[in-house]
């Protein structure tokens, strides 16, 4: 038979030991929930030479909405939670013509990009 504080001790670990298996099924139901991908790349000038400042939009061209981003330091632009279907990509930047992408087509946890 068990002491008083030893009673505790395996009940203090016996709870922790639950939290943390909650805490894992709470993480792995909240991935089993992802219903969309995401789609990333760079955008880079005719010579290879980063694009800083490129407005890039994902249009989901089943609804038409769009979302926007603005290219980082390095040229490189993320759309990190589109949601499944058809999407165009396009960037534009003052100097440039405008580049398009289309025909990108997202399933559920896809990544597509660089």
């Amino acid at each position: 038979m068990w002491t008083g504080s030893q009673a505790r001790r395996r009940l203090s670990v016996a709870k922790a030991a639950a939290v943390v298996f909650l805490l894992y099924l709470a993480g792995a139901r909240v991935n089993a929930q992802e219903v969309g991908g995401s789609i990333s790349g760079r955008v880079l000038d005719a010579t290879g030479a980063r694009v800083v400042g490129a407005e890039v939009t994902a249009i989901h061209t089943d609804t038409g909405s769009p979302q926007q981003t603005v290219t980082g330091e390095e040229g490189v632009y993320a759309f990190p939670n589109l949601p499944t279907g058809a999407h165009e990509i396009s960037a534009s930047h003052a100097g440039f013509r405008k580049a398009l992408q289309k025909g990108l087509e997202l399933h559920v946890s896809d990544r597509l990009g660089k």
